[in-house]
């Protein structure tokens, strides 16, 4: 039964086309819940150029945070690029996102975003660690932001 509702959109402007097929190795995924005007959710996904500039090449609106949902941007993703995946796709731990890459782009290799890697650190070690929290902190970032293996192995 149809209920008049929008489920969801996808768009792509022609340029952006172009930017994602030029840059597609590497792509950056978020999610935003319910901040808009029409309470749906906002996806948007992102590649570096080679001057390390930012650009926004996909984005979607969808009334849910599914796989399935994940699985139809995907889909539209692949459509527009001609069947053309990402090599490397980075995100949050979005369990139905993961899913969904699975799925629909299984060649592409998933990793979570730095960014969430340290808020999930300070969020959940603070407490746990109590007044070591700092100096470990301290550590953690020396060791992600070396270039040394011995480093990431000490």
């Amino acid at each position: 039964p149809y209920d008049n509702r929008l489920l969801g959109v996808f768009w792509m402007s022609p340029l952006q086309q172009q930017y994602l097929i030029c840059y597609i190795d590497i792509v950056q995924t978020d999610n935003m819940c319910q901040t808009n005007w029409f309470n749906m959710y906002l996806t948007l996904l992102v590649v570096v150029d080679n001057n390390t500039r930012t650009w926004l090449v996909a984005q979607s609106l969808s009334d849910d945070e599914t796989t399935e949902s994940y699985e139809w941007f995907f889909e539209c993703l692949i459509n527009a690029t001609h069947n053309i995946s990402p090599a490397v796709l980075f995100s949050d731990a979005e369990p139905a996102l993961i899913s969904a890459v699975a799925l629909k782009l299984p060649e592409t290799h998933y990793f979570l975003c730095a960014f969430y890697i340290q808020e999930n650190i300070r969020k959940n070690l603070r407490s746990k660690l109590g007044r070591n929290f700092d100096e470990f902190y301290k550590e953690f970032l020396h060791t992600r932001n070396s270039t040394f293996e011995e480093d990431f192995f000490r």
